[in-house]
């Protein structure tokens, strides 16, 4: 005889995506994704910069980046990974 089991509460929180976490490493570096820009505070200088849409695929490149707001309405709606210097945020462009 089989055994039935019930669910009886499930819960979900923020954006579900296969990608659970993105792990950087450069101390004093705030990454951001807010309001349709990328940001970063704590730049010692230009950095280079890309995003990357969740099949590994370079979608924008940033050269020379201060950190200062960048729109990211040239891309599609879908999930996306900013990686600066050794900092990497992922973010869902809706």
């Amino acid at each position: 005889r089989q055994r039935q089991m019930c669910i009886r509460d499930r819960y979900f929180e923020g954006e579900p995506t296969s990608v659970t976490q993105v792990v950087g490493g450069a101390e004093g570096l705030q990454v951001m994704y807010a309001g349709g820009f990328v940001s970063a505070n704590g730049l010692t200088g230009p950095a280079n910069a890309a995003i990357y849409n969740i099949q590994g695929q370079r979608a924008m490149s940033l050269k020379a980046w201060d950190g200062t707001p960048v729109s990211t309405d040239a891309l599609s709606s879908g999930v996306y990974i900013l990686k600066v210097n050794n900092k990497s945020i992922k973010f869902v462009k809706k």
